[in-house]
């Protein structure tokens, strides 16, 4: 039996020589092999085989007749053939997951109902097409290449695949594809099934989002800020480039809020959001940090002095008045500005030193920017006397009224 299930012998009477050790003496039921069992008996004059693989407590069933073995997943049942295969064609009909059989070349030969539902095409409009017919150009040729690979291999894919409906919108699909041998072996047809997963991924998307982004301005949060930081400073590190982050600071944006209300302060948090991404270079990143605090991380930076124009650059942009629902207002700000590997090795200390010279900023007057200085502290009292700073060039905040 086991030579036949192999296709190594016509003796059903013997274990092959390599499983004979595993027989159990006195037994002509049980065969041990290895961490699995076979058991046997006869039926209507076939050999039915119940194959036990015991690590992962699954049966199957193997159906020897003559020379010929075929596995089959067991299943239990006291229908006859012809009616199991009505059930199972009504089953997969009725399916709520998308389901489609191709042939051996990929040309669609059968689809169910919850397919056309997903895709928007009509089963006459898929059959005789290939599952080409769904493609978003999401994937490229490689992911293509790779499926097909598997599948003719006999092996069973599974992925996530991004299809395009007959509407041209497009889900997000987890999708098994396995082969369908015939009795000799050969695969003959290729079974797809999907699950739509669109709806989790943009929950997870925009999960996702929330935690790394700004809700109000859109901005990368301090999360986000000191990911792309992280990055920045190993690229810094070998490039020996400099990178700086200025940490910025609205003066007097309280009142704003106190006088006009946070819906206003918040429409003016957002353009200014808008004005300071427009004030930096492609490849700065301005993030929101909390409340009326920015910071910009500048990567590649050509020497420390570069930062300085930079930065009176971004105090010009947001000194230019903004209207907003009949009010005029004049943003003044105070940068701090701090210098990797010079005034911190690591991203965490990098933000500590550029806020700490923010503070220096502001306590000279705010409206300019200030570099970090060792000794400095967070503390505007403790700031020396001296220091190089921009001279202010607008004029202070108006009234918030006017």
């Amino acid at each position: 039996m086991i030579s036949a299930i192999h296709q190594s012998s016509d003796e059903l009477r013997e274990p092959a020589p390599e499983l004979r050790q595993y027989a159990i003496p006195g037994s002509a039921e049980k065969i041990r092999y290895r961490d699995s069992w076979l058991f046997f008996r006869r039926r209507a004059g076939r050999l039915l085989v119940n194959f036990r693989e015991a690590s992962r407590s699954k049966l199957f069933l193997a159906v020897v007749c003559g020379r010929t073995a075929v596995a089959k997943p067991t299943m239990h049942t006291v229908l006859s053939t012809a009616a199991l295969d009505g059930l199972m064609t009504q089953a997969l009909v009725e399916f709520p997951t998308p389901v489609m059989i191709t042939d051996d070349a990929g040309t669609i030969l059968w689809v169910n109902q919850a397919l056309c539902d997903l895709s928007g095409y009509a089963a006459a409009e898929l059959l005789g097409h290939t599952p080409a017919l769904l493609k978003s150009g999401s994937q490229d040729g490689a992911f293509y290449q790779q499926l097909w690979n598997t599948i003719r291999d006999g092996r069973v894919w599974h992925g996530e695949m991004v299809d395009r409906r007959k509407d041209g919108s497009h889900y997000i699909a987890e999708e098994v594809v396995a082969p369908l041998r015939d009795e000799q072996g050969v695969v003959r047809h290729f079974l797809a099934v999907q699950h739509d997963i669109t709806e989790r991924e943009s929950r997870r998307k925009r999960e996702h989002y929330l935690a790394y982004h700004d809700l109000l301005t859109g901005l990368p949060n301090r999360a986000m800020l000191q990911d792309i930081a992280q990055k920045a400073v190993a690229g810094a590190m070998r490039s020996e480039q400099l990178i700086a982050m200025m940490f910025l600071d609205l003066d007097g944006f309280k009142s704003i809020n106190d006088t006009l209300g946070h819906y206003i302060g918040d429409q003016l948090l957002v353009a200014l959001a808008e004005r300071m991404q427009s004030g930096v270079r492609h490849s700065d990143t301005v993030a929101r940090i909390g409340g009326d605090e920015f910071a910009v991380l500048i990567p590649s930076l050509e020497n420390r002095a570069t930062a300085a124009p930079l930065a009176q650059k971004l105090l010009d942009t947001l000194a230019r008045p903004f209207s907003l629902r009949g009010h005029q207002f004049c943003i003044r700000a105070s940068i701090g500005i701090a210098i990797f590997p010079s005034d911190a090795a690591d991203v965490e200390s990098l933000l500590r030193c550029s806020d700490r010279a923010m503070y220096q900023a502001k306590l000279l007057g705010g409206q300019r920017y200030r570099f970090f200085e060792p000794g400095t502290t967070q503390d505007p009292s403790d700031a020396p006397e001296t220091d190089q700073v921009a001279p202010a060039r607008v004029p202070p905040l108006p009234d918030v009224n006017s």
